[in-house]
This record gives structure tokens, sequence and C-alpha cells, in this order.
């Protein structure tokens, strides 16, 4: 299990942490709900919230663990193909 991701507040609607992929953001609408979630490494990958729970810091939080472990688990099957 990789350690929990240091959150930075960039701005008043932005906050990032850095992963093994690149730099995660999750972007806050003027309410604060979660508007997206993006990974940026080679490629810059968009989420947009689908619930509610989306919508708040934590579980756009939990959304990019989820997408990381993702990443993760197709990096170790590309290096057994």
């Amino acid at each position: 299990m990789k350690a929990e991701l240091n959150w930075i507040k960039t701005d008043e609607r932005h906050q990032s942490a850095e992963t093994e992929f690149g730099t995660a953001w999750i972007r806050t609408d003027r309410a604060g709900k979660v508007s997206g979630i993006y990974l940026c490494g080679g490629e810059t990958s968009k989420w947009v919230p689908e619930s509610e729970e989306e919508e708040t810091l934590t579980g756009a939080k939990l959304i990019v663990d989820l997408l990381l472990a993702g990443a993760r688990a197709a990096r170790e099957i590309s290096r057994l193909c």
C-alpha cells in the first residue's frame, strides 16, 4: 500500500498532490463542490463526479486513490507481458 498523498491547497478552488504518475488535481466550484479531478502525467486524465459523495473532497480523494490503484495495476500487468 502506498503512503497517503500530501494534498496542498494551491488556491481558492484547487488542491494538488504529487504521485508516482505525476500531479493529481482536485478542482471545486464556487459552492465548494468538486467539479473535476485531474491526473497529469504523460497524459492528462479527467474525472467528473457522478454522485454527491464524489462531489466532496473526501470522495474526490478516494477517487484519486482508486485511479492510482488502477494505474499501478496496469503498470504491473504490462511488466508481466
